[in-house]
């Protein structure tokens, strides 16, 4: 069985300039061609859909006609790097400039995603550099606050049935209690945190989804944090093949080296 597991974000908390500009953030969010980058890499990596803040089959996600007003998810690339190039220009960025992509130093799926936006945000006339880390360096590095430039790459889990809880870790909440893996707290937002508690406090169902969506739409539109694509999870059910002890973690326990078949 395959689902989705986790959701591939770029994090651009405040920092330098031009980092802290939205048409920045809106730009590196344009320049990724999420259809033929999904393609592409599901062929060597557990990439799989691209997707917004909810996992795609979540019924609380956002539909498509609704991406495809979001920046970065129309099906005209060649528009939205017109227009990426344009706002790069009124927010005075330099052609060739230059800033630091952070992820952990692993092959799946972080190094396939990293190479992926490079290529990308050079199609718009920027020159950036894959920072790789070794995991507990990284783990450490990306909640400090940078001298210099930067984007961070970091994996956005969604349990079922969960959806406000995770939207709620990509804010900063202050005085609300959340479980210990929703620490990011990228978006410094007091309307979207009152947004989040007026939704996690409802008891309108339609209400909820109403919210929820707004929530996904302004998290996404600010360039705060920047989804790219969801990763698989695949889980063996076959009684035959033993020994599968895959972590949650696309961090641990990958060794697929204890498998074995059940003797007839």
């Amino acid at each position: 069985q395959r689902y989705p597991t986790g959701c591939i974000l770029l994090a651009i908390p405040d920092g330098p300039a031009p980092m802290n500009d939205v048409r920045m953030r809106r730009a590196l969010n344009l320049a990724l061609n999420r259809s033929i980058g999904a393609e592409l890499l599901s062929r060597l990596s557990e990439i799989r859909w691209p997707g917004a803040l909810l996992p795609p089959q979540d019924p609380r996600a956002l539909g498509s006609a609704a991406l495809q007003k979001l920046d970065g998810f129309a099906s005209d690339i060649t528009a939205s790097r017109v227009q990426a190039r344009s706002l790069l220009a009124q927010a005075g960025v330099a052609k060739g400039f230059h800033f630091s992509v952070l992820a952990p130093d692993l092959e799946q799926p972080w190094q396939v995603v990293a190479t992926w936006l490079v290529d990308q945000w050079r199609q718009i006339g920027l020159a950036p550099e894959v920072d790789l880390r070794a995991p507990v360096d990284y783990n450490s590095t990306r909640r400090l606050d940078s001298p210099w430039p930067r984007v961070v790459l970091v994996q956005h889990c969604v349990d079922t049935g969960d959806s406000v809880t995770a939207l709620g870790a990509l804010l900063s909440l202050d005085g609300d209690r959340l479980p210990p893996q929703a620490s990011m707290g990228v978006a410094v937002d007091a309307g979207l945190a009152g947004l989040w508690r007026t939704v996690l406090h409802s008891d309108s169902p339609a209400e909820q989804q109403v919210g929820i969506s707004e929530l996904q739409i302004r998290l996404i539109s600010q360039g705060r944090v920047i989804p790219t694509f969801w990763t698989q999870r695949i889980t063996l059910t076959r009684e035959a093949l033993q020994g599968w002890q895959i972590a949650f973690s696309a961090a641990d326990n990958g060794d697929l080296t204890r498998l074995k078949l059940k003797a007839p």
